[in-house]
């Protein structure tokens, strides 16, 4: 299974620059049409804590 079939979408081959640049603006376009906030599960706190526990993490 490639990367693309994982994402269900079928392999494209880009035959220029132009078709590169195009693939990102739309993908870029995709992504912020569907964006949603970040929600943190942790506070500040934990995650703090948590690093000092683990110094080689």
């Amino acid at each position: 299974m490639s990367t693309n079939d994982a994402l269900g979408s079928p392999p494209r081959q880009l035959h220029s620059v132009a078709d590169l640049i195009a693939a990102i603006r739309a993908f870029i376009h995709g992504y912020n049409e569907r964006c949603q906030p970040f929600h943190w599960a942790r506070t500040a706190d934990q995650v703090l804590a948590k690093a000092q526990r683990n110094p080689s993490a």
